[in-house]
């Protein structure tokens, strides 16, 4: 099941409900100024085990979270909350 939005960034894995949330706190609260856009974006599932948006689409999918795949096979946190 996905618990979170996530952004692994040199090592580090972010989150929170939305990844431009994360985005800005990078930015706000841990001073990361350079481009952490280009991270890897994902989720966190209940096992705290980072999935890409790819396999976060998948694992929503099988645990009743999403009805159907995403267009392109992506998961948005905006499909889950």
């Amino acid at each position: 099941m996905i618990v979170q939005a996530a952004i692994r960034h040199e090592g580090q894995v972010y989150t929170g409900r939305r990844h431009i949330k994360i985005l800005e706190k990078m930015i706000r609260v841990h001073r990361i100024r350079k481009a952490v856009s280009l991270g890897d974006q994902g989720f966190l599932n209940d096992d705290s085990e980072f999935l890409t948006r790819q396999e976060a689409a998948k694992e929503a999918l099988e645990c009743g979270q999403i009805d159907e795949m995403p267009i392109g096979g992506k998961l948005n946190s905006e499909m889950l909350w």
